[in-house]
């Protein structure tokens, strides 16, 4: 047998009397004035609008037209100035939104900072008033792109980018590559890159890029290695494997990075492969 379709009850004016209106944008359903609970059409009945009233608002049963009405209004102007709002901050959100894509695609580029005021918010200018005919200024003060914004951006997604990758290592066995460079002043930097397995295919990323403010020996980069293990709470003992330069740093049975981290964890380093050069200066220049 066929199911009958359902009767869809209709709002008529009385229902204010119990306290009921019509859901704003849905009059198919009635909404409380009093708690502004958003109630089923099979709840059109006035014995369960009664219901209602009693058990949920029993200290307004004996309210009268006049009360509902005010507290309609109320609820109408309250509902129609969220709206507002919402809408006023929906292209805040949309420039927002522009502001980290286009930060995102700066760092990609490798370009500097100050590109974005100097070039991309003039070029964006352009195209809006020359291919779109629109005031470019309502668009572009809503997309912040000064100098110190991207860098917060930058900053922001890469400490997000940064805890994720310290949150998978926290949980899988990875394999650590070292190398010790000297920059065009005479700064040494101590970079470290990860390897491991995630969803069966081989992950390799930029883990720490440090300057070694002290010294290049063995347990200088040893002490930097471990504080930032600590810092990120990863467990030296997740590391299985270490591929180094071949510099006495590195290798030294004594005082080498490797000696140190061997002391700490004994089975981490059974094999050592060099096969890391040196970082060239003009790709720091």
């Amino acid at each position: 047998m066929a199911q009958a379709n359902k009767k869809c009850r209709e709002y008529i004016g009385e229902y204010l009397r119990f306290g009921v209106a019509v859901s704003p944008g849905r009059e198919h359903l009635p909404v409380c004035l009093l708690c502004e609970r958003v109630l089923s059409n099979e709840s059109m009945k006035p014995p369960r609008m009664k219901m209602h009233l009693m058990r949920r608002h029993p200290d307004k049963s004996n309210m009268d037209v006049s009360y509902s009405r005010a507290l309609r209004e109320k609820v109408m102007k309250k509902r129609t100035l969220n709206s507002m709002i919402s809408s006023l901050s929906k292209p805040d959100r949309d420039g927002l939104a522009a502001s980290y894509r286009i930060s995102l695609l700066i760092a990609k580029a490798g370009k500097p900072h100050t590109i974005g005021e100097e070039l991309i918010m003039p070029a964006i200018a352009e195209i809006l008033e020359a291919v779109l005919h629109q005031n470019a200024r309502d668009v572009t003060r809503k997309i912040p792109l000064s100098n110190h914004t991207v860098q917060r951006r930058i900053d922001a997604m890469a400490e997000d980018t940064e805890e994720t990758l310290c949150c998978m290592l926290r949980q899988r066995e990875f394999s650590l590559q070292l190398d010790e460079s000297t920059l065009p002043g005479n700064e040494s930097l101590l970079l470290a890159y990860v390897r491991f397995i995630k969803e069966e295919w081989f992950v390799e990323e930029l883990l720490l890029s440090k300057e070694l403010s002290s010294n290049t020996r063995g347990e200088s980069i040893f002490q930097a290695v471990e504080e930032f293990f600590m810092e990120k709470a990863i467990p030296l003992q997740n590391v299985i494997a270490v591929a180094t330069g071949g510099a006495p740093a590195m290798l030294g049975c004594q005082r080498g990075f490797i000696s140190y981290l061997k002391d700490i964890v004994p089975m981490c380093c059974r094999s050592i492969a060099c096969c890391i050069g040196s970082i060239s200066s003009p790709a720091f220049e």
